[in-house]
């Protein structure tokens, strides 16, 4: 009876990091539009009452950007269905920022998702349709 215990516990100690890790994107893209300018697309698994706010970039650190899209209630009373939240943006980040460091934020200010992304060269890069 001790053995399956103890197998349980050192099973349970070895999966621990991973289920504290944030959850990822399920699309994470960007590519630079012009020397000023990049567009990043998104989506994540979220709530049916939850809606994206302003996303923000904080000052570049050498090559990389740290990005965060709030989000916030549309509702008090919601229901617990599990929707993609989807989106495009256009991040005013000057050359030579390549890389971005991003986070989803939970209503109750929590990081929901994070990924890093290194922006698209090889594509071609289109503006998102206001």
């Amino acid at each position: 009876m001790i053995r399956p215990i103890a197998s349980l516990a050192i099973l349970l100690a070895l999966a621990a990091p991973a289920l504290a890790e944030d959850p990822a994107f399920t699309t994470l893209t960007a590519c630079r539009l012009d020397p000023e300018r990049i567009a990043l697309t998104y989506a994540f698994d979220g709530g049916a009452c939850q809606k994206v706010g302003e996303i923000t970039a904080a000052e570049p650190r050498g090559t990389i950007a740290a990005v965060t899209i709030p989000t916030s209630r549309t509702s008090e009373m919601c229901t617990m269905q599990i929707v993609s939240i989807e989106g495009r943006a256009v991040l005013r980040l000057p050359e030579p920022v390549f890389d971005l460091d991003v986070e989803v934020l939970h209503p109750d200010n929590r990081v929901q998702a994070a990924g890093v992304i290194e922006l698209d060269e090889d594509g071609e890069c289109v503006e998102p349709a206001q």
